[in-house]
């Protein structure tokens, strides 16, 4: 595992449309900061493998919940402005107007679980991974200042939990 940290900027349109490689190669390259797979050890420092003599391997990274947590809130403010916009199809802008404070209330939302969950871990691996979480929260959310910029972003977002799934990030404790 390389200690070296990859400087990942995001962006979600080119000219006027969504980038083709943000929601596959830019998307897998943020999970791969947020979960990290390590061989399992044991006291001795030797490597731990099961009955059938392969290498266990342990994930260390963004816990599951609280990844789900922020998720779950994106989530809910895309669903809350859809509800909004159903209810007032005249009135776009109005609807994305009282949701916007909201979604970038996530970023404050995202530095406080950050904070709590690098004071609880010793890991700088783990540290890292929480690190690079908000920094892909902060980003993003920098870009957002249109409906289509949110709807880039929960695209975006739902890719990476797929990728951190699939990485192993359902193993992280």
């Amino acid at each position: 595992m390389s200690e070296t940290k990859e400087n990942l900027s995001i962006v979600f349109y080119e000219n006027e449309d969504l980038r083709p490689g943000l929601l596959d190669k830019d998307a897998r390259k943020w999970a791969e900061r947020l979960v990290h797979s390590v061989d399992k050890k044991d006291r001795n420092g030797r490597p731990v493998t099961d009955r059938n003599g392969k290498q266990v391997t342990d994930y260390l990274g963004v816990s599951r919940h609280q990844l789900r947590r922020l998720y779950d809130e994106v989530k809910q403010h895309q669903k809350l402005l859809n509800d909004k916009k159903k209810l007032h199809p005249a009135e776009r802008d109005r609807c994305w107007n009282e949701v916007k404070p909201l979604v970038k209330m996530t970023r404050a939302k995202a530095a406080y679980m950050v904070a709590r969950m690098k004071d609880k871990e010793k890991d700088r691996t783990i540290k890292a991974s929480y690190d690079a979480l908000y920094e892909f929260i902060d980003q993003s959310l920098d870009l957002i200042d249109e409906e289509k910029h949110f709807t880039a972003f929960c695209l975006f977002f739902e890719a990476v939990y797929g990728f951190y799934y699939h990485l192993g990030g359902a193993s992280t404790k």
